[in-house]
């Protein structure tokens, strides 16, 4: 029974769920202002044996910490509170209303396939950043995963973490163990020796997304095909047969299969879907009023036959403007595709039907002028059916700019300019119509297939400004309440929309492209309600300035029309691309420590999660629980790790544990440093140099630190206990190697110790171990680890004067958690140094490369053995085209990280810029030597080969580069070419052909191909190439005016119109 109060402040108001090991309720907070809801989750164990609840509490508390940072998260719920009443655990979170995908598939059984491959990319978007906190769902199903209709987005509920206080259980051994599976039955892998893995949350995901497809889900996902009733087909059926399949090592990886896919199924399907983003309608200001928005739709069967012509096919989507099918016009020659929107009144009434229909007119007109625009849907037809009203509107076929638009991923500058320019020129037409679109967003705006031109769709909420809106009580009211959250501004929001609102949509369009961020998750300015976005991109300070004012909180402080705000970005002094035929290397990254290590080498789960025996749940590494004494001892051996002596006098040894990111930790005696001397650790078989040693005052215990190149260490690491928990009675496990005299280092067994004495110390927690067995003399470093495999100590001695104490067959261990959380606070304060290496990085993200120099040689002056603030120096001035100067600085980075690839790579750009060919393929032959996988300096080692006019050599490692990466779009324009400098214009076509299949916006390839058409006078072939190259970058006009390659198109007249002679 549970209390109507819980902690004195939470009250209970509904039970949602009651299940064996979890129950779930709706509350209120009552110490909250406005007496919030909130969701309680109330988590019970089921034996009360003192060791189990001993272990439930410690995992309660590590789960509830991963939870914490989880809730960071924007489709995550907000932590808020945590405790223990009556034997259970509770946790506390938002309160986040919306309908289950359990119930919506109850409603809609059979999804659409636009539906199934949004939310697929919508939740591995989520497992992403879940993932990369170490952390898994292991509770995925449809009723754990809500549609929130306010944030417009999936939100994944009920992390299965919690449910193991319910399944801890004695096993016959008398050891803690889990005791039972995470996860809802038929949505995890039905073999139970399964380790909990990512692999488990994606085969989750797949099961879900078959059972929206299929209406049920299935017994035998292998035959999932035969259960299909429209063919699922290309990438979404890839990534279906790999989340089953366990395929998939990242959620990166399904979302990078999706991100850019059109979907086919028959006779077509256009993806249009706005299951992310539907249209949310604001409250209007009188209960009764009547705007076009409030016009609602049922669904029509497929092979509805409208006005006698109009064929329908399937529904696409569900907007703020009704519902729209594709359908076919049947009295037409070939029977074109079109499409279909639908709306019906809400109300019955004669008289709101009649304002329904002058406001349906009305629409109908503003959109046939409209579509008088080559980029904007022709209105073919409009008529009212049963009381219903339709309009039926060309069909535009390609995808939306969702699927260009991924978040997480910054685009470059000149490509956003490019875009939001392409999307200005349109608005403008539209806007010199006094037409406001009220929804701009990237689901409403399509790239047409045929010329990869944009379309603004969606044009059902568009009215023209002086629009009225009617009230019941025949009043009038100047407002329409539609949009969409996160681009819609607030004045829109309230009712009175302007020319400028569309203006800051397509403002925080380009803000999402930059930034890689859901324009919902922008910071504001409490005070005066800006956004704070620009931290967040690297842009130039002119469009900084052109994109803040798109964007203003005051809309009589933006651009008052799209015209004047593309009149502005066209004022830009934009870098452009010299426009030579060879892609130019790129310029060096972003320096700052955590983000120069997170450009080096993309997070992967295999090396962060799985390396110690499978990653566990939401902090479940290792596990709380007895490992076998097998495992367990596999585990210290992988995490033992040797330090060589650079005098070459032998070795010692040390313990990897779970650390900070981008480094890696050993603990180890103090012995391994004695003298001063000089270290290295071997990790993957190869040495590695420590950054810094972090000794402890009156302690032999030390710690190295090695930056590494992945977001974790890379390596398996031990996590860490506590050792003021340590129980005397239960005793630890010394592990690692021993070295008997004269002989090699070898390993041993788990050694079991009784711990003899527990004494109080400087640090706390300090004990002296006994051996119950003889063993040889062990070497400095060993691990002490407890029961459950967390590392407790050290092997070796404690502060000197306390070394007396020390007996045959004893030896102290030293203690580790304790002492960091207790050194926590008395390093060197780091305040001074992080502030400057912020404002280094924010200016040169902004690309403000002077004031981020300037800040760079501070940060030097303060840490001039890190190699980061180097880097950073060099990367300004690169950016300064100070080449020479630049490289000095990327000398002293190496100096300190000689293995770091990224430097020797940037190292190699500046060479080249300075047409030193033979230097910066050495820096780039050095990058691989280190990272034989870094496709980019590969690919410019081929540049500086082509430009030392090696062209055998060039075209040798281009199609290396393309056989590692085969998805990398400039390998196969720089392979095209070679070949077209080597005469081959056939094989240079098929390259610049495949280049242009992967990117379809490359506009180098296009001009390349039109070059080689050109040299086989294939003239019809050449100008539609170089049409395309114009249409995605102007500047191709110019340089095909003075380009020789044209000659033979010198006096064609569609040449000369299309290049302006």
């Amino acid at each position: 029974m549970v209390e109507p109060l819980l902690k004195q402040r939470y009250e209970i108001l509904q039970v949602l769920q009651q299940a064996p090991l979890v129950e779930q309720f709706l509350g209120c907070d009552t110490q909250a202002v406005q007496r919030d809801q909130c969701s309680i989750y109330a988590f019970a164990v089921q034996d009360h044996h003192p060791e189990i609840l001993d272990y439930a509490r410690q995992l309660f508390d590590y789960e509830v910490q991963r939870l914490v940072q989880l809730s960071q998260h924007p489709t995550i719920p907000n932590y808020i509170d945590s405790f223990e009443a009556e034997g259970k655990f509770y946790v506390v979170q938002q309160w986040l209303p919306g309908q289950t995908l359990a119930q919506i598939l109850a409603a809609v059984p059979h999804s659409t396939v636009s539906l199934v491959f949004d939310l697929l990319r919508s939740l591995a978007s989520t497992l992403a950043f879940v993932h990369e906190h170490n952390t898994l769902h292991c509770n995925l199903s449809p009723q754990n995963i809500v549609w929130h209709e306010a944030s417009q987005s999936w939100i994944i509920l009920n992390f299965g973490a919690f449910y193991q206080v319910g399944l801890l259980g004695i096993d016959p051994a008398g050891d803690v163990q889990l005791l039972g599976r995470l996860g809802v039955p038929g949505y995890i892998p039905d073999d139970e020796q399964t380790p909990l893995n990512p692999q488990y949350d994606f085969y989750s995901l797949g099961m879900i997304a078959l059972e929206a497809l299929l209406g049920e889900r299935p017994t035998q996902p292998q035959t999932w095909r035969d259960r299909l009733t429209t063919p699922v087909e290309g990438s979404l059926a890839d990534c279906l047969n790999r989340l089953l399949t366990g395929a998939y090592t990242r959620a990166t990886e399904i979302i990078e299969d999706l991100q850019d896919t059109e979907l086919v199924a028959p006779p077509t399907l256009a993806k249009e879907t706005e299951a992310r983003r539907q249209t949310y309608q604001a409250p209007p200001t009188f209960s009764d009023t009547v705007s076009f928005s409030d016009l609602l739709l049922d669904e029509l069967p497929p092979d509805t036959l409208l006005a006698g012509r109009y064929r329908l096919v399937h529904p696409l989507s569900h907007g703020g403007f009704g519902q729209t099918y594709l359908a076919v016009d049947e009295q037409f020659p070939g029977q074109p595709q079109c499409v279909v929107k639908k709306l019906k009144p809400q109300h019955d009434s004669p008289r709101i039907h009649k304002i329904a229909r002058q406001m349906f007119q009305r629409e109908a007109e503003v959109l046939s002028r409209l579509g008088q625009h080559p980029q904007i849907p022709q209105l073919m037809a409009h008529f009212e059916e049963d009381e219903e009203f339709y309009l039926v509107e060309e069909f535009i076929d390609g995808h939306d700019l969702e699927a260009e638009l991924p978040l997480k991923i910054k685009l470059p500058e000149v490509r956003v300019v490019r875009l939001l320019t392409d999307i200005l020129e349109v608005l403008s037409f539209v806007h010199d119509q006094k037409v406001v679109h009220r929804d701009l967003k990237p689901a409403n705006i399509r790239r047409r297939k045929h010329d990869s031109q944009l379309v603004l769709i969606d044009f059902g909420a568009v009215k023209q400004l002086n629009d009225v809106m009617i009230e019941a009580d025949g009043k009038t009211k100047l407002t329409v309440s539609i949009g969409t959250a996160g681009f819609a501004p607030s004045e829109q929001t309230q009712g009175r929309p302007r020319l400028s609102s569309d203006v800051y949509a397509v403002g925080m369009l380009g803000i999402q492209a930059l930034t890689g961020v859901d324009p919902e998750a922008i910071p504001q300015d409490p005070k005066t309600g800006e956004l704070l976005w620009q931290p967040l991109a690297k842009a130039s300070p002119a469009l900084e300035s052109v994109m803040s004012q798109m964007v203003r909180y005051d809309f009589r402080q933006r651009y008052p029309s799209a015209r004047q705000a593309l009149q502005a970005l066209q004022q830009l002094n934009a870098p452009q691309r010299s426009p030579e035929s060879l892609e130019a290397p790129k310029t060096a990254e972003v320096i700052p420590t955590n983000r120069l290590k997170r450009y080096l080498l993309p997070l992967g789960l295999t090396a962060g999660l799985t390396l110690v025996g499978g990653v566990g749940v939401l902090g479940y590494q290792l596990g709380w629980f007895n490992p076998s004494i097998q495992a367990l001892r596999q585990r210290i051996v992988e995490s033992t790790v040797e330090i060589h002596h650079a005098d070459g006098q032998g070795f010692s040894t040390g313990v990897l544990i779970e650390g900070t990111s981008y480094e890696c930790r050993v603990l180890t005696n103090r012995r391994a440093i004695d003298a001063g001397r000089e270290v290295t650790v071997v990790l993957g078989g190869s040495n590695k140099t420590v950054d810094t040693i972090k000794t402890f005052e009156g302690l032999d215990l030390v710690e190295l630190n090695i930056s590494s190149e992945m977001a974790s260490c890379g390596y398996p690491a031990l996590p860490l206990g506590d050792s003021t928990q340590i129980r005397q009675e239960e005793g630890v496990y010394l592990g690692g190697f021993v070295q008997p005299q004269g002989m090699e280092m070898i390993e041993h067994d788990l050694l079991p110790t009784t711990i003899e004495q527990v004494l109080e110390i400087p640090i706390t927690g300090g004990y002296r171990l006994a051996y119950s067995t003889a063993m040889q003399r062990s070497l400095p470093g060993n691990v002490v680890v407890n029961r459950r495999g967390q590392v407790v100590g050290i092997h070796g001695s404690v502060a000197d004067d306390l070394l007396n104490a020390k007996s045959q067959g004893l030896s102290w261990a030293i203690p580790i958690r304790t002492y960091l959380i207790a050194t926590e606070s008395s390093r060197e304060n780091p305040d001074t140094a992080k502030r400057l290496q912020d404002e280094a990085d924010q200016f040169f993200a902004a690309q403000r490369y002077e004031e981020s120099l300037a800040a760079y040689e501070r940060l030097i002056q303060l840490r001039p053995k890190r190699p980061e603030p180097w880097y950073g120096k060099g990367s300004s001035l690169y950016n300064l085209q100070r080449y020479e100067e630049a490289i000095e600085a990327y000398d002293e980075a190496l100096a300190l990280r000689e293995e770091n690839s990224l430097i020797w790579y940037s190292r190699g750009n500046a060479y080249f810029l300075l047409e030193q060919y033979e230097a910066a393929k050495e820096s780039y032959e050095r990058a691989l030597q280190y990272k034989t996988d870094y496709f980019t300096a590969l690919n410019n080692l081929g540049l500086t080969w082509q430009a030392l006019e090696d062209y055998d050599q060039a075209l040798e490692i281009y199609e290396a580069v393309i056989e590692l990466r085969p998805q990398y779009h400039s390998a196969w324009n720089n392979k095209g070419t070679i070949l077209s400098l080597q005469g081959d214009w056939t094989g240079a076509i098929a390259a610049y052909d495949q280049a242009i299949q992967l990117r379809p916006t490359f506009s180098n390839a296009w001009y390349n191909r039109a070059i080689a058409y050109s040299q086989q006078n294939d003239i019809p072939n050449a100008l539609a190439s170089l049409k395309e190259a114009i249409a995605l970058r102007k500047l191709w006009s110019q340089t095909a005016q003075e380009d020789t390659n044209f000659e033979k198109l010198r006096t064609n007249p569609e040449f000369r119109a299309l290049v302006g002679l």
